[in-house]
């Protein structure tokens, strides 16, 4: 080990540092605009991906007159701290006695509303068949990766077969989707995602799907029909985060699948658009209290992964459309 006292550098030297990274940086919406405060984004690189966005540590050595500097690079890592506020209460406790949360005719504050989606079109090519259906996920709309994202659907409708075909195995295809925005579509106020700038500016694709089942309290008799279930989140999802240039957000969006059911347009709106699309933050820290619990069967679990042949299919069919609109409401 060398002497650093020493006027004259000679061995192997080591110089402890640290670096302290801002939580948020000023820069600007477009170029030569004002500056704006942004949350300093994650490291991002993806094979295929159109961009990239990378941190790196400059270290100059300066070898005095006549000599040529070094310069040294290293790239490291960073992730935001992002947190989500604390689940309802009521869910809380569900947590931590490991029991079923209850539903949103109990825990009024614990979900969302996204409200209520007509179904219309015909069964087997033969019957035309009217539905309703009402989508709740929980709040907050801000959930951490490697964690998964609860939901809850009712169904009601006079015909009890359309019923039982709606509420059955892969009739509903409820997937996250991920939204990569490149250039001025990352901080664009203007809907950047239509046709003419998704091309070459916006990239969506499938990072989760949804496992579903009925719920315990189903009455068959009945003009309803109740499910649950959760889209699992990959825990190596980068987190939600927009900044000049490039921008990652998310969006849970709910489909209608069912096998033998053809959708009748309404109005002048495709047929294959989604029942509702809604974002959602994807954080990267647990929220203080209890851990979350799935209640994802381990079975059913195993059978979902990296299984999101359906959901691409529909990105494909309704080409990316669905980024546009919210849920339609009655």
């Amino acid at each position: 080990m060398g002497n650093p006292s020493s006027p004259k550098l000679k061995g192997d030297y080591v110089w402890p540092f640290t670096l302290t990274l801002p939580e948020k940086v000023k820069a600007p919406t477009v170029p030569g605009g004002p500056l704006e405060d942004y949350r300093l984004p994650p490291n991002f690189s993806e094979r295929a991906a159109p961009c990239y966005l990378e941190y790196k540590i400059r270290v100059k050595l300066r070898r005095g007159k006549l000599r040529i500097d070094n310069v040294l690079f290293a790239s490291f890592a960073y992730l935001p701290r992002i947190r989500p506020v604390p689940s309802s209460e009521l869910r809380q406790l569900a947590y931590r006695e490991e029991s079923r949360a209850p539903g949103p005719d109990i825990d009024i504050n614990g979900w969302c509303n996204l409200g209520t989606s007509s179904i219309t079109g015909t069964i087997f090519e033969s019957r035309p068949v009217t539905a309703s259906c009402t989508f709740y996920l929980t709040e907050p709309l801000s959930y951490t990766r490697g964690t998964s994202i609860p939901f809850y659907i009712q169904l009601q409708s006079s015909d009890r077969q359309a019923l039982d075909l709606f509420s059955s195995r892969g009739s509903l295809t409820i997937a996250l989707a991920r939204t990569l925005y490149m250039q001025s579509a990352a901080t664009s106020v203007e809907d950047s995602r239509s046709s003419a700038n998704k091309t070459n500016k916006v990239f969506t694709s499938v990072v989760g799907q949804a496992i579903y089942w009925p719920t315990d309290d189903n009455d068959l008799n009945s003009a309803t029909r109740t499910l649950e279930g959760e889209i699992p989140i990959r825990v190596d999802l980068k987190p939600s985060f927009v900044f000049p240039n490039i921008s990652i957000k998310y969006h849970v969006s709910f489909f209608i699948s069912a096998p033998g059911f053809t959708a009748t347009a309404e109005g002048s709106e495709p047929v294959n658009l989604p029942l509702f699309n809604h974002e959602v933050e994807i954080a990267s820290i647990l929220p203080t209290g209890p851990v979350p619990r799935s209640r994802i069967p381990a079975a059913e679990l195993k059978k979902n992964e990296g299984n999101y042949d359906v959901s691409i299919g529909m990105l494909t069919a309704a080409n990316q459309r669905f980024i546009h609109y919210m849920h339609r409401p009655n």
